[in-house]
């Protein structure tokens, strides 16, 4: 009887394991790109929000008027899902507070990029605020590489359409600012 339930253990506790690495251990996912100091009309940011539940939002805006703020919906497939668990993993954000460099190495100038990861509590009865990873805009080198790769990948998970459509409505705007000043 004891090897039985030895058994029925080592069963359970590989079963455990495997879907643990199916399901996500994170709710929200959360790209921000900014594009650092420009003149204004030619500034503009964008987020890429991913959720556990594998939909998707690509927030683009830029300067018209007050701003310009386009949203696109999308959904990811669950191969995609798959790839991301380990680029979160590699990238080590949610295992440490990653260092950013010193004040005096953070370059003037250029874009700035960082992901928030949410972990939200699966009990609602512990009734505690959700847990949020965030990288800094200037990691320390040992972990810019990973991170850059993570940001890189969840770029590509935006639908190309979407991309190349804010793009171009930023383009035309810029060309008719300046046709008009």
């Amino acid at each position: 009887m004891k090897y039985f339930i030895f058994l029925f253990l080592i069963v359970i506790a590989g079963f455990n394991c495997s879907s643990s690495e199916q399901s996500a251990d994170w709710s929200v996912v959360n790209l921000v790109h900014e594009s650092g100091p420009l003149p204004p009309q030619y500034q503009y940011s964008y987020s890429v929000i991913i959720n556990s539940d594998k939909t998707g939002e690509y927030l683009y805006s830029y300067p018209m008027g007050d701003e310009k703020k386009l949203q696109y919906k999308f959904s990811i497939t669950g191969e995609q899902m798959k790839e991301l668990f380990p680029a979160i993993k590699k990238s080590r954000i949610m295992e440490i507070n990653i260092p950013k460099l010193p004040d005096e190495k953070v370059p003037v100038g250029g874009s700035l990029t960082k992901v928030k990861i949410t972990v939200v509590n699966p009990n609602p009865g512990l009734d505690q605020p959700p847990k949020v990873y965030e990288s800094p805009y200037f990691p320390t080198e040992e972990y810019k590489g990973n991170l850059e790769a993570l940001y890189k990948y969840i770029v590509n998970l935006v639908p190309k359409e979407f991309i190349k459509k804010a793009s171009e409505e930023r383009d035309n705007y810029i060309n008719t600012f300046d046709e008009n000043n």
